[in-house]
């Protein structure tokens, strides 16, 4: 006698291939796929969906951050730009002011100098007319004080001689 096991014989009903089994097993993993579906893939799909679109909202900010940032450095170079040719406008527009001062005031200063010189001159001269009419009048006076001196008495070389000294000494005195 003979020991069988008992797996033995039961092993090939457990390897047959039952419809009723796989059919039940197949509507078992369509059930499951279903419940999965609509409770877990469903709301993680939402979920990534609502991510993928915080994430492209997010992207999208950037990016207009970015353009408006470029847009205003791109208006910031246009205003320093316009900036600096304004300076430099205003600069050459004070440096020309200040030319056209400065030549007003030469210009000015040299008709004032020639103003001062013509009436100097004048003065000069009118005082070298008086000065010459002064001198004219001493000569006249001198001339005539000899010729009374002269006619008064006869000359002798002497007499010639002091009448020579006292007028260069009347002229000096006059003079001085």
């Amino acid at each position: 006698m003979g020991y069988t096991p008992l797996f033995a014989v039961n092993s090939l009903d457990v390897i047959s291939v039952n419809l009723w089994h796989i059919l039940f097993a197949i509507c078992n993993l369509l059930i499951v796929y279903l419940i999965v579906k609509r409770f877990l893939f469903r709301p993680v799909q939402k979920i990534l969906a609502q991510r993928s679109a915080e994430v492209d909202k997010l992207y999208r900010d950037a990016q207009d951050a970015s353009n408006t940032a470029q847009e205003n450095k791109r208006l910031y170079d246009e205003k320093l730009a316009t900036a600096d040719s304004t300076v430099q406008q205003m600069f050459t527009a004070a440096q020309q002011k200040a030319q056209q001062q400065a030549d007003e005031t030469v210009a000015q200063a040299r008709e004032e100098a020639g103003h001062i010189l013509t009436r100097a001159q004048a003065e000069i001269a009118r005082e070298k007319k008086k000065a010459v009419n002064e001198i004219k009048d001493d000569i006249s006076r001198i001339s005539l004080s000899i010729a009374e001196k002269v006619v008064e008495r006869e000359l002798r070389p002497e007499d010639h001689q002091a009448l020579m000294e006292e007028f260069v000494r009347e002229l000096g005195d006059d003079h001085a």
